[in-house]
């Protein structure tokens, strides 16, 4: 499925153009071709969105503050559940004055409808000086507003905190605030109002450019893709069409639509599957390396499951080629594997493995006190049995 298709079946269920996005970038997939799909299927084929519109989306998605469960983990399950949450306040505020906040929830996991827990602090150096919570009903993206009142003696730094709790797991998102006086506030390009020379709120002047895209992007020419996006720096872009039957599957073209130029394409963890299984490691680490983001993880899974060191010393990530490598080490029963451990902590645990297997020599190898001290313990009671068996 291309790129168009996948955002416009999204979309027909109800997710938000910027949780699609987010979740695409996350994924690996260029920023332009994202904006590019997103505005030709949300406006040129949908409603033409007004440019006010289109603006607020672009600040939307730039200003979002992830803190996400993870995507993938170690055996590469995504969670039925995947809430993510930003937070957004004035830069400053007054003593005994409200605080609004502005709390973004998304719901990119498996659809349905599910409470969350939202809890909203404001921590100063002496404390937390507001808190207040509320659940909020969730199903693909949702935009939450409160008010927390600032005690009229506070002052300083202070920062704003927002906890998103759904079934034991939570998100979180943290913003600062400086706490002033309304007559020692200072004017500045993120206040949320038009000052000091701006032309609108927060930009022109001093600030940012305001910039939106035209109302209408469109050359009269059938043949060509018309959009616009930051990406583009707001200018319209017109893209010529793809052919089906170039040999190249181009935006427009699809697996449906067009096969010769747009073969099934499988999952990155279908690729690694395949990949860890091929016979030829040196073929394998070659393949591994075209997988972009998912490299590391490619070369770790090689590496175990050939029992290849060399595949280990390939990872970028410390910690996946740390484990890597002690797994390895396990396989072959080749302790020496183990002085390629980066980390001493995870050394030692390399090392250990050994020593429960009944190979004291390691104990010497230890740099954790209190693991050398448990080796040598093994060893002495491992000697003490020999010595009563020989009796």
């Amino acid at each position: 499925m291309d790129i168009r298709s996948y955002i416009r079946q999204l979309l027909e269920q109800g997710y938000q153009p910027s949780a699609i996005r987010e979740t695409l970038l996350k994924y690996g997939y260029p920023e332009q071709e994202v904006d590019r799909a997103l505005y030709t299927v949300e406006v040129k084929h949908t409603h033409h969105l007004a440019p006010v519109t289109i603006g607020v989306l672009v600040l939307l998605i730039a200003g979002i503050g992830v803190a996400s469960y993870v995507l993938w983990s170690q055996g590469n399950v995504r969670p039925g559940q995947l809430l993510d949450v930003s937070a957004s306040a004035p830069s400053q505020a007054a003593p005994g004055a409200d605080l609004p906040v502005t709390i973004v929830l998304s719901n990119m996991g498996s659809k349905g409808r599910y409470d969350v827990l939202v809890r909203t602090e404001l921590i100063g150096n002496s404390g937390r000086l507001a808190v207040k919570s509320e659940t909020v009903a969730l199903e693909t993206s949702k935009s939450h507003s409160m008010n927390l009142l600032i005690p009229s003696d506070a002052s300083g730094k202070a920062t704003l905190r927002v906890t998103a709790s759904y079934n034991g797991k939570t998100a979180e998102a943290e913003q600062q605030v400086a706490i002033v006086s309304r007559n020692q506030q200072t004017a500045s390009c993120y206040d949320g109002a038009a000052n000091q020379g701006e032309e609108d709120v927060d930009c022109g002047g001093p600030c940012k450019p305001c910039k939106e895209c035209p109302l209408n992007c469109e050359d009269n020419n059938p043949s060509t893709i018309d959009y616009c996006s930051a990406t583009t720096d707001y200018v319209c872009q017109h893209d010529q069409q793809a052919v089906c039957g170039d040999s190249a599957c181009q935006p427009g073209e699809s697996t449906e639509t067009c096969p010769g130029d747009c073969p099934p394409q499988s999952t990155p963890w279908e690729e690694m599957e395949r990949i860890k299984r091929l016979l030829d490691v040196n073929e394998a680490r070659q393949q591994c390396q075209q997988l972009g983001i998912y490299k590391d993880k490619c070369l770790q899974n090689v590496g175990q499951i050939h029992a290849d060191a060399q595949t280990c010393g390939l990872i970028s990530d410390e910690f996946a080629r740390d484990k890597c490598f002690k797994d390895v080490a396990r396989t072959t029963k080749d302790k020496v594997l183990c002085e390629q451990i980066s980390k001493a902590n995870r050394r030692d645990d390399c090392y250990i493995n050994f020593a429960l297997d009944g190979d004291y020599t390691v104990c010497e190898l230890l740099s954790d006190k209190y693991f050398k001290n448990s080796c040598e313990s093994l060893k002495m009671s491992s000697e003490t049995q020999a010595n009563l068996a020989a009796q």
